[in-house]
């Protein structure tokens, strides 16, 4: 298994932050790798989707560990041969919030998913994880 994993503190508001990952369908306003998602449903653990990465093929997903306003799993799989699992976390902390964003892919041919999507992706967690703050302190909470 291929793993990466990156974290940032930020002062923005917790439920705000949650609200925009909650989002699958919106998440190409903050990060620019995704063309296109599709939930079949409330965003809730066992819900399934469908996510378009740019320069990656159309994948099929679950959401798994789903806690509010704590963490989720995406969990993507190209066909049998390559599972994607995007871990995302919210932790208070004394300052504010730790988001932590991971990547992990395993399966038969995940090093070739990694040789071709995988290490581009992590190129851009800096950047998506800025674009998802920034929205997040832009952005009244509507409920």
């Amino acid at each position: 298994m291929w793993s990466h994993q990156q974290a940032i503190m930020t002062d923005a508001p917790k439920e705000q932050l949650w609200k925009l990952l909650a989002d699958m369908e919106h998440w190409n306003r903050w990060d620019e790798d995704v063309q296109w998602c599709k939930l079949n449903g409330e965003f809730k653990t066992g819900i399934a989707y469908f996510l378009k990465r740019t320069g990656a093929p159309k994948l099929f997903g679950v959401i798994r560990n789903h806690e509010h306003l704590k963490r989720f799993t995406a969990v993507s799989y190209f066909m049998s041969l390559a599972r994607v699992e995007f871990i995302y976390e919210l932790i208070g902390v004394e300052d504010g919030v730790k988001l932590s964003q991971r990547v992990n892919i395993s399966g038969l041919l995940a090093w070739l998913f990694v040789q071709l999507v995988g290490k581009r992706m992590i190129r851009r967690f800096p950047m998506a994880m800025g674009n998802l703050v920034r929205l997040a302190k832009e952005q009244p909470i509507r409920t």
